[in-house]
């Protein structure tokens, strides 16, 4: 089993997401990392499961800015149990 994540890292993690600085995002990421994003996918072709830091580091970097403009970003809601998070944005 993996090891557990803090709360504070999590959170630590979103304030970092926000800026939207891939190069800071990385340091958080595992190798391993499961990224998955609901929404319409018609709209939202980057929606879906990206494994893997790399993968995920390109949906920062280039898929998201290809289709949205990001101007802000406040989670709804934050879960941690174990070694996962996951969190609600609307």
């Amino acid at each position: 089993m993996a090891e557990p994540v803090a709360r504070a890292v999590v959170d630590a993690f979103y304030k970092v997401y926000a800026t939207r600085d891939a190069e800071r995002i990385a340091e958080f990421l595992h190798d391993d990392v499961e990224w998955t994003i609901s929404g319409p996918i018609d709209y939202l072709r980057f929606c879906g499961t990206h494994r893997g830091k790399a993968a995920v580091l390109d949906l920062i970097k280039r898929q998201v800015p290809a289709v949205l403009r990001v101007c802000s970003f406040v989670p709804d809601s934050i879960v941690v149990e174990g070694d996962r998070a996951a969190m609600l944005s609307v």
